[in-house]
């Protein structure tokens, strides 16, 4: 049937290199003429978006050459359980513990990239929207990381519409708030390639997930995916933890959950200094 859902997942390539770590089950999206390199990964989602028909229920993604390093997932096994179609909204994002131990991806943000909230709540301002990114709490339901998610094509539109007004801030010359954008931050030890904007964009995935009120099916087995932080993994019950008190909280608004979750993402977090410490570790550890 014309409009019985497809899935459509590309993986971007920049090279030789990234194009040779690409999984076949995906569909290639050749960026090696980089035009806009200051935007990362969103100037071959946006070209795609903007110059491709899609059906309103196709399952759209882009995931990055690095998926199979920084997940462990294979084509396969994503195509298979999104072929169910029971959920709208996939979300593959890696790096459980960076999900788990902070009270977002903006708290964890802030510790990575300092002003990313200030920045993101004059975002919002400027847009008509009344909200503090401070006050976010997001459990596995709603925090993305690295774009790594699958969504119907009504999702997509919806995500477009905000990421087409930060692109057009950001693009206006004489929008102050613009020039912030195109300040740049520390990234994989490089300070002078990587603008707050990238990071910013990356996580407005989940603030629209929480104003639209829809859920992410996370699907990576934390158990299995790969973790951020070195040592870590030894605590896999505290995470689970964390992210179990979040989600109670974001039921209940109890704020007794996010004390809890306060204190033991504190006990993971001294822990880990105190074994890197002792091991002489070179594992960055950015607590809140």
């Amino acid at each position: 049937m014309a409009n019985s859902p497809r899935i459509f997942i590309y993986q971007i390539f920049y090279d030789d290199l990234t194009r040779s770590k690409l999984d076949k089950g995906f569909i290639p999206l050749d960026n090696t003429q980089n035009l806009r390199p200051d935007w990362a990964e969103y100037w071959p989602i946006r070209n795609v978006l903007l110059n491709q028909n899609f059906n309103s229920n196709d399952y759209i993604g882009f995931l990055s050459s690095k998926f199979y390093e920084k997940t462990w997932c294979l084509s396969e096994l994503l195509l298979d359980t999104i072929a169910s179609r029971k959920h709208e909204f996939y979300s593959m994002s890696p790096y459980f513990d960076q999900m788990a131990l902070y009270s977002s991806n903006f708290e964890q943000g802030e510790n990575y990239h300092p002003g990313i909230k200030n920045l993101t709540n004059a975002f919002l301002r400027q847009i008509g929207i009344d909200y503090d990114v401070s006050n976010f709490v997001s459990d596995v339901s709603t925090c993305i990381y690295c774009n790594y998610f699958v969504a119907k094509y009504e999702f997509w539109k919806i995500w477009l519409e905000y990421a087409e007004k930060l692109f057009h801030i950001a693009e206006d010359p004489h929008n102050n708030l613009g020039k912030l954008f195109a300040n740049f931050t520390e990234h994989r030890e490089k300070n002078d390639t990587y603008q707050m904007k990238v990071f910013l964009l990356e996580r407005l995935v989940s603030l629209v997930l929480k104003f639209q009120n829809i859920p992410a099916f996370h699907m990576l087995d934390v158990r299995k995916a790969p973790f951020s932080l070195h040592n870590v993994s030894s605590f896999l019950g505290d995470l689970i933890a964390c992210d179990a008190l979040k989600g109670q909280y974001l039921k209940t608004k109890s704020l007794c959950y996010l004390q809890e979750f306060a204190n033991v993402r504190n006990k993971v977090f001294s822990n880990l200094k105190s074994i890197a410490q002792n091991k002489n570790n070179s594992g960055v550890i950015n607590a809140p």
